[in-house]
């Protein structure tokens, strides 16, 4: 039984990690025709996995695997970004976005505990989509800046690399996944049959603490 559990979560998170590798690199190719480079179907996918199950396990390591698709992308398109080869820059700062974002999430859900409704979850998951976007803004960008002054590299300040990429990037990444993610994590947890609530049952393999 243990081993069944270990084998069905190790195969859940490899797949959760290749979706959101193929997610970056269709982003990539899709860059390949625009003059910014975006990650609309990253973010999507990154955050759709990460609330899908009610667990902090889940959430914490969907929003990792965002770190380490991206690292791996640092290595066959070193011209990108090159420092996202280093962990510190491109995972850390998404793995501490899986704590935020699923914290936050925890935190609407018991603020809103008496409504059990559809639009309580949207409600939730959306208010968390947008602190994990938040956050992977500012620590990513902070993460790269710091990284340049080490190498003693021209770099600009966050806030000023958030301003000259607002329009471009920041604006559109966003109102994609707040629009899409929630409802594509409801419906997720229809067709496995999670219910409303995204609650592992014990008679799953994969269930964990809440």
């Amino acid at each position: 039984m243990v081993n069944d559990k270990k084998g069905y979560s190790i195969a859940l998170y490899a797949m959760m990690l290749a979706l959101i590798f193929v997610a970056m690199m269709l982003d990539r190719l899709i860059s390949l025709a625009l003059p910014v480079s975006m990650a609309l179907l990253t973010l999507t996918v990154t955050f759709s996995c990460c609330f899908w199950r009610n667990s902090w396990t889940n959430g914490v390591l969907a929003c990792t695997f965002f770190g380490v698709a991206s690292m791996i992308k640092g290595f066959i398109f070193p011209e990108i970004i090159p420092v996202s080869i280093n962990p510190l820059v491109s995972v850390l700062p998404r793995a501490i976005m899986g704590f935020a974002a699923f914290g936050t999430y925890r935190l609407m859900l018991k603020l809103t505990q008496k409504h059990k409704t559809y639009g309580r979850q949207v409600a939730c998951i959306t208010v968390a989509v947008l602190v994990g976007l938040v956050v992977n803004t500012l620590l990513y960008l902070s993460a790269v800046n710091l990284y340049k002054i080490f190498l003693k590299e021209e770099y600009n300040g966050v806030f000023a690399t958030i301003y000259l990429v607002l329009f471009t990037n920041i604006i559109p990444e966003y109102a994609v996944s707040l629009l899409l993610v929630p409802h594509i994590v409801l419906a997720l947890r229809k067709a496995t049959h999670l219910g409303t609530e995204g609650k592992l049952t014990p008679a799953r393999p994969d269930n964990d603490k809440e």
